[in-house]
């Protein structure tokens, strides 16, 4: 047989997989070289599930403050610059796909597939939920790639299997349509033997402990898997609504169920000493972006004090502005109709406002008397990313998929392609469930400004005229739109993928309005709208090129211009970001 060595499988879509700290303890505890012991299942399937604790690296490995810039979320604080849609280091899904999850939860099949009937019968389940983790992750990965192998990546180790072929990106639908749809039978159906017994189903761990999300809970991961089809049939919506309509119809009506709160969201509680992942988000500064934040104050949204740090200009500060002789209060922060309004402002997103005049106040640190100087601009709020921030002893709460992104994902397919619901009542769910959602995690983070959120709260912002779901269909789209868009601000990969599909916020908006990016050069500045895949070297060159000439792609460009109009499958139909346009 043809030996390979370790680097080479690496190559091959990393299928060779590492088990970090824990390898001696496997080695020790392995006994027979075919067969693994329910000890390792659970040291597997913990470690992968750990390995979704992406949110707060991937700020550096996937670039996430591009993704905030270019949905106009955030802004760094100099302002941005004519290269802020420069790409650089956007390899973190993939890596996340092919070299963690995908050898550990393959790892796991494998060995249950070569147990004894007796025993693999019993583990069916322990089986299954390892295809709605890797789907979920795989959907994140052709959101950005188009087609990628699937199919037959990570066979390396089994198979010797080096050259996956790439699956199309509308194949996958159907794929994980079907995976999850296999899943969610096992999970719910009694499972029986050759007699008709029904079979006692093993858990990870004592008390399936070992299975950090849902706690080896089969009805809950069911739940998921069939909630995880809407996440699918929402990214269908302008590429196929029709097979986007039956996929959320048939969700919607399965047995298994949907998240029915924020009990089942697909998250993870760590333990209270857990500061969360020491994200690279603090590098650029960044502050809010101006309509955005304009927004959340117009609309006096309970969330804002979570998601920005307060500027300076207390009432203290601005009465000492006021009875100086020599320092100016800026316009922005004396014309502020609200308290809410001056002390929290963003920065405009246009690079050409970096340096004019007109805009100075927000850029430009406004000086008092002596050596004291305040921005009018809100950073974003350190603590609620990353507790340990300023010493912070508050904790990170992993939030993959919460109930607020279903609902809101459900008003939409409702509204946009006429199932059967009531899309207002879906709407204020998700309203309801995302305020309650920042409250939550911004108090296990100690957010500095949090305050508890209150039912009048609630029942204010959602009588709010801007929030309130009332207006035409297109209108009603946008305000689905736009609260999606604020539920996912910690989410900043989700948010740029519903930007990309939905063009809101959108240009001219009486609500949220899209601020054109103009140039040093007075053009309108496209942005990427997916990543190039890097070399695959010499083992799977023949099927990335092919894979690259029927999709219509430059192999390997960086070239914004071809990263915007040479489209993915699931993009070709969607509106440009905001609604632009251009000659």
């Amino acid at each position: 047989m043809k030996k390979y060595n370790i680097r080479q499988l690496a190559v091959a879509f990393f299928a060779v997989f590492s088990f970090s700290a824990c390898t001696d303890e496997f080695a020790e505890i392995n006994t027979d070289p075919n067969i693994v012991k329910d000890a390792e299942l659970d040291h597997l399937l913990t470690f992968a599930e750990k390995q979704l604790r992406d949110v707060g690296h991937m700020w550096f490995w996937d670039n996430h403050h591009y993704y905030m810039t270019w949905t106009q979320h955030s802004v760094p604080q100099g302002g941005n610059s004519d290269e802020f849609v420069t790409i650089n280091n956007l390899i973190g899904q993939k890596s996340l796909l092919y070299k963690s999850l995908m050898p550990n939860l393959m790892e796991i099949r494998e060995q249950i597939d070569n147990m004894p009937d007796e025993s693999k019968i019993k583990r069916e389940r322990m089986r299954a939920i390892t295809y709605p983790i890797l789907i979920y992750q795989a959907i994140k990965v052709t959101d950005m790639y188009g087609d990628i192998p699937y199919l037959e990546a990570g066979r390396g180790r089994y198979e010797q299997l080096l050259n996956p072929k790439y699956d199309k990106q509308s194949d996958l639908y159907d794929i994980w349509i079907s995976e999850l749809n296999t899943v969610i039978k096992t999970l719910t159906e009694d499972i029986t033997d050759a007699e008709g017994n029904v079979v006692e189903q093993s858990v990870y761990g004592s008390k399936g402990k070992a299975e950090i999300i849902y706690s080896s809970d089969w009805a809950k991961w069911a739940k998921f898997a069939n909630t995880l089809k809407l996440r699918l049939a929402i990214r269908l919506t302008h590429a196929d609504p029709t097979r986007a309509k039956t996929i959320a119809e048939e969700a919607l009506s399965n047995s298994a169920g949907i998240f029915e709160g924020p009990a089942d969201e697909f998250r993870r509680l760590p333990k209270t000493d857990d500061r969360g992942p020491d994200n690279e988000m603090h590098y650029t500064t960044p502050h809010g972006a101006y309509e955005f934040m304009k927004f959340m104050c117009d609309t006096q949204d309970p969330r804002t004090k979570n998601y920005f740090e307060p500027n300076g200009f207390t009432d203290e500060v601005v009465q000492k502005f006021e009875s100086s002789a020599t320092a100016t209060l800026p316009d922005i922060i004396k014309n502020a109709p609200t308290e809410m309004h001056r002390r929290y402002i963003g920065l405009p997103v246009s690079p050409d406002k970096v340096d004019d005049d007109a805009y100075a106040q927000f850029f430009t640190p406004v000086k008092l008397d002596g050596d004291n100087s305040y921005r009018t601009a809100s950073r974003l709020h350190y603590r609620y990313f990353h507790p340990a921030k300023r010493s912070g002893n508050g904790y990170y709460i992993y939030m993959y998929y919460s109930y607020g992104e279903m609902c809101f994902n459900i008003a939409e397919l409702i509204e946009r392609l006429g199932i059967n619901g009531d899309a207002e009542e879906w709407y204020n769910k998700g309203v309801r469930a995302s305020l309650e959602m920042v409250d939550m995690l911004a108090s296990a983070a100690q957010v500095e400004q949090h305050e508890d959120l209150t039912e009048t709260e609630i029942t204010d912002y959602l009588a709010m005229p801007q929030v309130a779901y009332t207006g035409d269909k297109d209108t009603k789209l946008e305000k689905i739109a736009i609260q999606q868009q604020i539920n996912f601000f910690r989410d900043p990969f989700q948010s740029f993928v519903y930007s990309r599909r939905t063009g809101f916020p959108k240009k001219g908006s009486d609500l949220l309005p899209w601020e054109p990016f103009i140039l040093e050069n007075g053009t309108k500045a496209r942005l990427p709208r997916r990543i190039s895949l890097g070399d695959p070297g010499e083992f799977n060159r023949t099927n990335w090129e092919q894979a690259m000439s029927a999709q219509g792609f430059t192999p390997m460009t960086n070239n914004i211009l071809l990263l915007n109009t040479e489209r993915m499958w699931i993009d070709e139909n969607s509106p440009e970001f905001g609604h632009e346009t251009f000659d």
